[in-house]
C-alpha cells in the first residue's frame, strides 16, 4: 500500500513525537502516492507540517493511499477495511523503528477517510489517542467503546453527499453512552469543509493535547 511519511527535522534521540494519520476522501484514491496529500487532501495533510505548527508540535504525519474501488469501511457494517486493518498494522511496524509515542497516536480524514476514522476508533478504541472524523459516519453501536475516546467531529449542515445525520447520530450515541465529543456544524455549508474544519484556530492545540486512555 503506498504511503507518505513526515517526520520532524529534527529528531530528539531522548524524545518521542506524536504520529498522526491523515485517511484521505474520494479524490485521494489510487496508486500515485500523490493524490492523497494533494489536492482536496491538502489542508488534512499538511496542517500538521506547517513550520508554526511542526515548531509547537513537532510529529510525525502518516498519509497511506486506497486503490481506486477501495474504501476505509465498510459502507453497510462500517467496519474497518482491509485497507484500514493493513494500516493499523503499518503504523504498528512504525511505532518499533521510530521514536513514536505510542500514547499520542491520532486519526483524522474526510468523507470516505471520515467514514475510516470512525471505524478505526470504533474497532481499535485502546490504539487511538484521539479522532477528528470530517463528514463522516460510523456505526451507533460501538459508540459504548469510545467513551474515553476524545472525538471533534465537522459537518456541513447542507451536506448533499454524505449527510449530516451522519455525524450528528454519532455524536448523540456516544454523548448517551457517556462521552463528551465536539461537534462543529458549519451552517450553510456543503460537503467540502475539510478547510474550514483543518484551519478551526482550536483544532491542532486541542488535537496535541490529548492522550491514549489508561489501559485497564
Amino acid at each position: 500500500m503506498p504511503y507518505r511519511l513526515y517526520s520532524p527535522v529534527v529528531l530528539d534521540p531522548s524524545a518521542e513525537y506524536p504520529l498522526v494519520l491523515f485517511l484521505h476522501g474520494f479524490e485521494g484514491l489510487g496508486k500515485d502516492n500523490k493524490k492523497q496529500i494533494s489536492g482536496m487532501d491538502f489542508a488534512g495533510t499538511h496542517v500538521w507540517v506547517m513550520p508554526h505548527n511542526q515548531a509547537a508540535h513537532p510529529c510525525f504525519v502518516l498519509a497511506p493511499q486506497c486503490p481506486v474501488g477501495g474504501l476505509w469501511a465498510n459502507p453497510l457494517t462500517r467496519k474497518p477495511s482491509r485497507h484500514l486493518r493493513r494500516t493499523v498494522a503499518l503504523i504498528e511496524e512504525l511505532t518499533r523503528q521510530l521514536p513514536v509515542d505510542q500514547d499520542r497516536i491520532y486519526v483524522t480524514g474526510q468523507s470516505l477517510g471520515g467514514y475510516g476514522t470512525w471505524a478505526a476508533i470504533s474497532f481499535f478504541p485502546e490504539f487511538f489517542a484521539a479522532a477528528v472524523p470530517v463528514c463522516g459516519g460510523g456505526k451507533t453501536a460501538r459508540a459504548r467503546f469510545l467513551v474515553s475516546t476524545p472525538v471533534w467531529a465537522f459537518h456541513g449542515s447542507l451536506d448533499p453527499i454524505i449527510w449530516p445525520r451522519e455525524s450528528r447520530r454519532m455524536i448523540s450515541a456516544l454523548r448517551r453512552a457517556g462521552g463528551s465529543p465536539r461537534y462543529t456544524e458549519f451552517r450553510f455549508a456543503g460537503h467540502k469543509v475539510w478547510t474550514a474544519a483543518y484551519s478551526h484556530p482550536e483544532l491542532v492545540p486541542w488535537l496535541f493535547s490529548q492522550m491514549r486512555a489508561p489501559r485497564p
